[in-house]
């Protein structure tokens, strides 16, 4: 079985972990991480790292990317930001897990590909 991001024979990137594996060189889409703020309380506003990583990573394989902290922004510019982009990635803590789930319905409705990440994925 080919590991995810490992490069085949082919010269061809495979994804894997969806419900069908993603030839990235064939289909190359826009691709959001966002961190959702929590639900309840308020989070402390510090640097999220993890989705800095995935996002350097992506980046330096010339796959189009875009981050988005919604603690300092709005809804409305959380809805633009997931029309702008074909794949969207949400963090997923404990505090914020119900508004991940949330916006990520709200993703799929607008038939995006959801990925959920985190501690409580």
């Amino acid at each position: 079985m080919p590991q995810a991001g490992r490069n085949l024979g082919s010269a061809h990137r495979i994804v894997l972990g969806a419900a069908q594996p993603v030839d990235i060189d064939t289909v190359m889409r826009k691709t959001l991480l966002t961190y959702v703020k929590p639900h309840v309380q308020e989070d402390p506003l510090s640097m999220i790292l993890g989705i800095g990583y995935l996002a350097a990573m992506l980046e330096r394989e010339k796959i189009p990317i875009a981050l988005h902290d919604e603690r300092v922004g709005t809804d409305q510019e959380m809805k633009a930001v997931i029309e702008q982009n074909d794949i969207i990635g949400f963090s997923a803590l404990t505090p914020n897990i119900r508004r991940a789930m949330a916006w990520a319905k709200y993703a799929k409705e607008k038939g995006k590909i959801t990925i959920m990440g985190g501690p409580h994925a």
